[in-house]
């Protein structure tokens, strides 16, 4: 199903997706980025789940929460950890590529992933991702929404990212970077 939302002709794969990112930019009317605070405060049970926040700490992104629904896609609580160090490397310098511009731009982020669950389902995911305040004088921080589209097939279990198409900035105010997101 493609849910179409005015971001820069993003059309999203999921109605969970869309949903997401419309709520966020509701948070948006009084201020340009809203506190992650704000968000977790306003934005529904159905979403929370399927959200993480990872914060800036120099060359790393910890996950400084990661909700139920990606606990049971990874088969285990991440919080802590560098998100970069369970990417492959290539991945990895490229994520953060793209993370430290959505908070330098501020800009937002689409793009599906094709992954591989604990239990072997090969799954795509749809994923948003969007800045969000921190307090004053801690590390920058970005909110990131997951949504399964689909399930393709199933092979050996592991957690794994194989692979991520359809990267697209959002655009959530301040325009789009010209350059398009590493790939």
């Amino acid at each position: 199903m493609l849910c179409a939302l005015s971001s820069g002709g993003v059309m999203f794969q999921s109605a969970g997706a869309a949903a997401f990112f419309a709520a966020w930019k509701g948070l948006c009317l009084n201020t340009p980025i809203p506190h992650y605070r704000e968000a977790f405060q306003s934005l529904s049970t159905e979403i929370i789940p399927r959200l993480m926040i990872l914060e800036e700490a120099g060359d790393q992104h910890v996950i400084r929460f990661m909700g139920t629904l990606r606990t049971e896609v990874w088969g285990k609580d991440l919080t802590g950890t560098n998100a970069l160090e369970i990417m492959k490397p290539g991945v990895a310098l490229t994520a953060r590529r793209n993370m430290r511009t959505m908070c330098e731009h501020p800009c937002g982020m689409h793009h599906m992933s094709h992954y591989i669950t604990p239990t072997g389902r090969e799954v795509h995911m749809e994923n948003v991702t969007v800045p969000v305040g921190n307090d004053s004088g801690l590390p920058r921080r970005l909110l990131n929404f997951i949504e399964e589209t689909s399930t393709m097939s199933y092979s050996e279990p592991r957690a794994e990212i194989l692979g991520v198409a359809k990267r697209t900035w959002l655009d959530i105010g301040a325009g789009v970077p010209k350059k398009q997101p590493a790939k």
